[in-house]
């Protein structure tokens, strides 16, 4: 009952239920990679950034 009822939820049963969630395992699994990718791309150039605005402010 849990589970149908959080499907119902967030709509998991819906008939106009985006292509990714439909989609077989391992393309779910390609586009889970190509998040995760993109996401550690952002990461990375957060932390870049950061460094780069922090140099301009130390103490002489």
């Amino acid at each position: 009952m849990g589970g149908s009822a959080s499907r119902d939820v967030f709509g998991a049963n819906h008939p106009d239920l985006p292509r990714f969630w439909r989609a077989d395992l391992a393309d779910s699994w390609n586009q889970l990679n190509h998040i995760l990718k993109n996401i550690a791309i952002l990461g990375g150039m957060l932390v870049v950034f950061a460094i780069e605005t922090s140099r301009g402010r130390e103490p002489k």
